[in-house]
C-alpha cells in the first residue's frame, strides 16, 4: 500500500477501488455481503416508501440477519423514492466528530458546520441509505456506516432513538418532524473527516478503528451469549 510521498495521491493501478477496501475488511474478519448478495433496506418516510441498496453490508459474526455496518461508494448510485424536492423534511441533526481518533460513543460538541468533502445530494443519500437499514441494526440505538472515495474512507454513525423512528414512520405528509426535545428524540448523524488509505497517518487511524469495531462486534456477540 506504501507509495513514495510525490506519488501519495495517487490510487492503486488495476484494481476496483470497492475491492480494495473490501480486501481490508477481509483482513480484520469481518463477515460480508457485497455487489449481488446485498439485500435492498427500505423504510417508510412521509407516506413514501424508501429503498436503497449499500454497496457492502457488514454482518453480525454469529448472526448474519443483523446488520453491524454499512459501506458506500461515493460514486455509486442509490435507487430509491423519497419525499419531493423542495419539501422541508429534515428530521436528522448533523455532527461532525471533533477528534481524529472515531469513538462513536464519545458526546460531540461540534456545531457541524465543517464540509463533508462531498455533496448534499450524496450526503443526504447516505443517510437516506442508514436510515433504510436501520430495521436490521445489531442495535437499538442507531447503525454505524462508512463513506468510500476511491482511497478516501469517512466513518459515519447515525444514532435515533426507536420511538423516533416510529414517529417519522407514522407522519404521512411531507414536511419536518417535530421531535421532543426534552426526552432527546431529534437522531443525529455524526461523521468524521476523511481519512486515506494511501497515508500512513490516516491508514493507522483508519485500522485502530476497524479494529475498534471488531470488538465492539465481540463484545455485542459475547454479551448476547
Amino acid at each position: 500500500m506504501y507509495m513514495p510521498k510525490k506519488r501519495e495521491n495517487q490510487g492503486p493501478h488495476g484494481i476496483g477501488y470497492q475491492v480494495l477496501f473490501q480486501k481490508l475488511l477481509r483482513c480484520i474478519e469481518f463477515r460480508m455481503q457485497s455487489q449481488l448478495e446485498v439485500p435492498t433496506g427500505q423504510i417508510n418516510i412521509c407516506g413514501q416508501e424508501v429503498t436503497s441498496k449499500a454497496d457492502i453490508v457488514g454482518l453480525k459474526c454469529d448472526d448474519p440477519s443483523k446488520i453491524l455496518f454499512i459501506c458506500e461508494e461515493k460514486s455509486s448510485q442509490v435507487k430509491r423514492k423519497c419525499c419531493s424536492e423542495g419539501t422541508a423534511y429534515s428530521p436528522v441533526k448533523k455532527k461532525r466528530h471533533p477528534s481524529a481518533d472515531v469513538e462513536f460513543a464519545a458526546e460531540v460538541t461540534s456545531s457541524g458546520s465543517e464540509s463533508l468533502d462531498m455533496p448534499s445530494n450524496v450526503h443526504a443519500q447516505h443517510i437516506g441509505e442508514l436510515l433504510s437499514y436501520l430495521e436490521c441494526s445489531v442495535t437499538d440505538e442507531g447503525l454505524l456506516g462508512m463513506v468510500i472515495q476511491k482511497t478516501d474512507v469517512m466513518f459515519t454513525y447515525l444514532k435515533i432513538d426507536p420511538e423516533s423512528v416510529e414517529k417519522i414512520k407514522r407522519r404521512k405528509e411531507s414536511g419536518p418532524v417535530t421531535f421532543d426535545t426534552t426526552k432527546q428524540e431529534d437522531p443525529v448523524f455524526f461523521y468524521t473527516k476523511q481519512f486515506n488509505l494511501l497515508r500512513r497517518e490516516d491508514r493507522r487511524t483508519i485500522f485502530k478503528t476497524l479494529v475498534t469495531i471488531k470488538m465492539m462486534e465481540k463484545k455485542v456477540c459475547c454479551t448476547v451469549l
